[in-house]
């Protein structure tokens, strides 16, 4: 059983850092190639019902004397109307967009959970390794076995 405990928490971890460099991926070609810009909310939209609510929200932002509208694919309670955002555009397709604010968290979160879980599979493993040495020592010197 502690076997399976064991396997399943560094399984777990595994799972998490796989995560985070599938996170990681996805945003390195706006890392790589994408331009940085400035964009500013120009709307956001409520779409849904009660049950499923949906904020959409429209932005507009200025790429060599151009003016593109676009949709941010995220949203946050905290923006509004008029707010400047940092986003990254790829060069070969303005319309190709990306949020960089929080490009890096979810890696981040990933690979601690990752490296936690693993992390304590390891110590489970070293810790109950100590303790069976001191259990060997203890029973070899109270029977006299070396």
């Amino acid at each position: 059983m502690y076997k399976i405990y064991l396997t399943a928490l560094a399984l777990l971890g595994a799972i998490f850092i796989f995560f985070a460099v599938y996170f990681n991926n996805l945003n390195r070609e706006f890392r790589i190639y994408g331009m940085e810009t400035e964009a500013v909310i120009t709307r956001i939209e409520t779409l849904g019902s009660d049950d499923n609510i949906n904020q959409v929200v429209h932005i507009e932002y200025e790429i060599n004397g151009y003016i593109y509208q676009n949709t941010l694919g995220v949203y946050s309670s905290s923006m509004y109307v008029g707010q400047i955002l940092l986003i990254r555009v790829m060069p070969d397709n303005h319309l190709r967009i990306h949020y960089a604010r929080f490009e890096n968290v979810l890696p981040a979160v990933f690979i601690f959970f990752g490296v936690f879980f693993i992390g304590g599979a390891v110590l489970q493993i070293i810790l109950r390794g100590i303790a069976n040495n001191n259990r060997r020592k203890r029973f070899s010197d109270k029977h006299g076995k070396k």
